[in-house]
């Protein structure tokens, strides 16, 4: 069963309720909706803009993203930008706006090129259903954890979404970026217990050999170590968007958004709007990444938080 995950950029938070079921909510909020051959996690940044970290963690999560347009602002420039550096594919649908306003904005951008389409409940699913992307199960496996939890006379759980591969019940796993070797006891997916979970699905992990500190959000779950590291210090190539004013600096402080990760770094070099740099980030705590994808850079200070995307070397 195909399982897709979408970020739905809905300012007025009606959509997303009408397609699917309301499910756990955080910082952001996820709704699910299952088919005969698909399963949809529509995921809705519930604190943005306020939060940044709210729609980083639902643009990181999904396949694609959601646009309901009703007009220019800010808060969906910075949405542009942050999907245009993940070079995200997705669909926009109008319910207030023009067209025009829309390339406006986008105009330039990997969202310039979403589908569009009415705002009419099935030509959204429709949409989604064409564009969902096929997953491969036969590369490495690598879960993104966003929450974890002990369930008594159950043990600990985690769930998180499978962005490649697959997992199986009594699989070793390695926690990153932590290191622990950890056992999966069972496998949940939409609530019913399964013996094996692909790329794709949101799936709930029963664990053993592992503390609740070891596999917290933004933990990496990986089986023979797949391609994932952790480090402190990290080399990069940076990307700052042509969107941006002002360079970035030596010494700078700033945020990594990496999946479910969030973490502070220092900048050591410096690197200027719309050209292509290498620097070095500073942790102050291991991070986990693999190389030659990428992250996004976050200053939560300025008018446009996000810098740009910084590729890992």
């Amino acid at each position: 069963m195909l399982s897709t995950g979408i970020t739905v950029i809905d300012f007025k938070k009606e959509v997303a309720a009408r397609l699917a079921k309301k499910g756990t909510a955080s910082d952001y909020t996820i709704y699910n909706r299952k088919t005969d051959s698909s399963v949809f996690c529509f995921y809705e940044p519930t604190l943005y803009p306020e939060k940044i970290v709210s729609l980083l963690h639902c643009l990181n999560s999904s396949d694609l993203v959601l646009i309901v347009f009703d007009g220019i602002s800010k808060e969906l420039g910075e949405v542009v930008v942050a999907s245009h550096c993940l070079e995200k594919n997705g669909i926009v649908c109008f319910r207030d706006g023009s067209r025009e306003d829309f390339l406006q904005l986008a105009r330039g951008t990997a969202v310039e090129k979403f589908v569009e389409c009415a705002y009419d409940d099935a030509e959204i699913l429709s949409a989604i259903e064409k564009l969902a992307p096929k997953k491969d199960a036969s590369v490495p496996l690598r879960i993104t954890v966003d929450s974890s939890f002990n369930v008594k006379s159950v043990g600990l759980v985690v769930l998180g979404i499978g962005k490649s591969g697959t997992v199986n019940v009594h699989d070793e796993l390695t926690a990153f970026p932590s290191g622990k070797k950890i056992t999966v006891r069972s496998i949940q997916v939409q609530d019913k217990d399964v013996q094996s979970s692909t790329a794709g699905d949101r799936v709930g992990l029963c664990l053993k050999n592992v503390e609740l500190n070891d596999v917290q959000r933004g933990t990496e779950l990986v089986k023979d170590n797949a391609n994932v590291a952790e480090a402190t210090e990290l080399a990069v190539e940076a990307e700052i968007t042509k969107f941006q004013k002002t360079p970035l600096l030596n010494g700078a402080s700033i945020f990594v958004s990496a999946g479910m990760q969030y973490a502070v770094a220092s900048i050591q070099g410096d690197a200027k709007p719309g050209e292509k740099t290498k620097i070095k980030l500073s942790l102050q705590k291991p991070f986990a990444f693999e190389k030659n994808t990428s992250a996004l850079l976050i200053d939560a200070g300025r008018t446009l938080r996000i810098l740009g995307k910084i590729t890992f070397i």
